[in-house]
């Protein structure tokens, strides 16, 4: 895909900042973002975008959170000007998400911390809690997760005048261990200093035969 760069839209900015916080400061990110839910278990998605996000310090929730947790990057070619008619530097990557080992992965991750999350006089907390000992997670990754650890038994669901959650001590003290899962390499070109960008990537192909 080739998403829209650049900031928000008035109509949709309320809306991007509260379901996708940690990609509010440009529109490709949120893309990149709300596409993980829409590709199958290890399915790969190839994008052009503004490069900006791979080295500003304001996107690194992007890069930590959305790049390097819920995908798997693959490929990087950093291309620059001269690629796009608008006046952009820009970026061409290949990331595939995260299969359903590695998602299995992530929920073990996060078990052994339910018993750090302090409870109310029920021995309940809520996803605001949740969030907070999860590192400041948005509402929207927290109920992802919070989904997750459901569906697995994990934490069990209490619905009363707002939601919360009561963790199944028992089963979180026996839960397994996560299984170790290699990172892909991730395989990347810079190519700013290209004049015939193309033919170099066609080039780069026949040599990695993609």
């Amino acid at each position: 895909m080739n998403p829209p760069f650049g900031e928000v839209s008035i109509p949709s900015k309320q809306y991007i900042e509260e379901v996708y916080g940690d990609t509010k400061g440009n529109v490709y990110q949120t893309f990149v973002e709300c596409f993980q839910d829409r590709l199958v278990p290890g399915g790969f998605l190839g994008i052009i975008s503004s490069r900006t996000g791979f080295f500003l310090a304001q996107s690194s929730d992007w890069r930590e959170r959305i790049l390097l947790r819920l995908y798997r990057p693959l490929l990087l070619a950093d291309l620059g000007s001269g690629v796009l008619e608008a006046m952009v530097e820009t970026a061409a990557y290949v990331l595939r998400s995260i299969t359903e080992e590695e998602d299995r992965n992530l929920t073990l991750n996060i078990v052994p911390k339910l018993l750090e999350i302090p409870l109310d006089r029920q021995k309940c907390f809520s996803i605001a809690k949740y969030q907070k000992y999860r590192g400041g997670l948005k509402r929207h990754q927290a109920t992802q997760e919070l989904k997750r650890l459901c569906e697995t038994h994990y934490i069990s669901l209490i619905i009363g005048h707002f939601i919360r959650y009561k963790v199944n001590i028992i089963k979180v003290q026996k839960s397994e261990v996560p299984s170790y899962l290699p990172y892909p390499n991730l395989i990347c070109f810079r190519l700013l200093e290209e004049g015939d960008k193309e033919g170099a990537l066609i080039d780069i192909g026949l040599l990695f035969d993609f």
